[in-house]
């Protein structure tokens, strides 16, 4: 029985920003360990390493002193998103501080912005060339900042040099930092539940965990990481012919490193029949979902076991079943409309619809299991 509240509950439990590599990804990570051990199961921690780049030297410098900044963006997405160009990966600029925009006043002189406070509205100034926060670390403002066209270099002052800045009579200084670029480990939270008849054939569900910087990403993840949770809940009781594994993906917004990891790792040894995705549409008032799938006979078997009207479309995804598809492993997913035009802060617990969870839940279930039979062919096109 599908547990809504039970289901909100973890979306609840994940709402604060998980992007991958951070402090907050791992977090999340031992909350849904501590929920399969719940279960009765050993969750596994399926860990690689990847590349990764930190700000080198960072700092605001007068000529008369220096004072360390830390930069606004973590250059590891500005380097992975393809709109930001790998602008701001490394930054040396020169110019004048100001409070105001001076209306074109600026004889050519690149001015740097100083903000007092954070308004998603005004999340950057479009005049400057960059700019100088001097209000605490705000991670909602990420999203803000890497949406914004043009994008300006945004860098955190220590609150102890914010009054002398305000103070400052339109002095020049650089901002500047280099790119140190490194590895470093990651992780992908794994469940299996072992099959009876094919061990070696594998159903994979799956969701990313990490959310878009400075988002808490309750539709854009944590709605899919609990249905997934709540599919492992019903395989507990219902064992599946083949291997079904159950996967929380990291670094699905940074360039999907946790799906291609473990597509490598998996295939090197068993079949992965399908892989069921569940990735965000969980809004409320946004109108129905409907299944996505790759290929025409993907979508001729699905309406051989599919109760109800929903429209089946047929089309390549992005996501993590790009991942799998590359690797020509069929995919399906239901997908649901977004209120969010882009990862913003928005996207927020109290918009999540607990009967979409339960109606994705139940046809990601149904996919899995109809695959997971002995009796069920690989689905493909074959």
């Amino acid at each position: 029985m599908f547990g809504a509240d039970r289901a909100l509950n973890l979306v609840r439990l994940l709402d604060f920003p998980r992007p991958c590599g951070s402090e907050g990804e791992a977090r999340a990570q031992e909350i849904l360990s501590d929920e399969i051990r719940r279960l009765g199961l050993d969750p596994i921690h399926l860990e690689f390493s990847g590349w990764w780049i930190e700000p080198e030297h960072p700092i605001l410098e007068f000529a008369d002193g220096r004072i360390e900044v830390e930069p606004a963006v973590p250059l590891p997405f500005q380097a992975a998103c393809p709109w930001m160009g790998g602008v701001g990966i490394e930054v040396e600029i020169t110019g004048v501080l100001t409070e105001e925009d001076p209306g074109g006043t600026s004889s050519g002189i690149p001015l740097i912005a100083l903000h007092d406070r954070f308004q998603p509205e005004a999340a950057v100034a479009p005049w400057s060339a960059p700019q100088l926060l001097l209000y605490p670390p705000a991670p909602e403002l990420i999203p803000y900042a890497m949406l914004a066209d043009p994008f300006v270099p945004s860098a955190y002052v220590p609150p102890e040099h914010a009054r002398a800045l305000r103070q400052a009579a339109r002095p020049r200084a650089t901002l500047s930092w280099r790119a140190k670029r490194g590895t470093r480990l990651f992780r992908n939270v794994v469940a299996k539940i072992l099959g009876s008849a094919l061990p070696h054939e594998v159903v994979v569900l799956g969701a990313h965990l990490d959310s878009f910087p400075g988002t808490v990403g309750a539709s854009d993840n944590a709605a899919g990481c609990a249905v997934i949770l709540e599919a492992l809940r019903w395989f507990r009781s219902n064992p599946p012919e083949r291997t079904v594994r159950f996967v929380w993906f990291t670094g699905e917004e940074l360039d999907r490193r946790g799906s291609k990891e473990f597509v490598r790792r998996t295939a090197q040894s068993e079949t992965i029949c399908l892989f069921i995705n569940s990735d965000g549409g969980f809004e409320s008032e946004t109108g129905p979902a409907w299944i996505r799938v790759p290929t025409e006979p993907m979508k001729a078997w699905v309406e051989t076991w599919l109760q109800g009207a929903i429209t089946i479309e047929v089309r390549s995804s992005d996501g993590d079943e790009e991942s799998f598809q590359e690797r020509q492993i069929p995919t399906f997913r239901v997908v649901g409309r977004s209120r969010q035009s882009a990862h913003l802060p928005t996207d927020l617990p109290e918009g999540i619809d607990p009967d979409k969870l339960a109606f994705m839940r139940r046809l990601i279930v149904e996919a899995a299991w109809q695959t997971s039979r002995a009796v069920a062919r690989n689905r493909g096109g074959q």
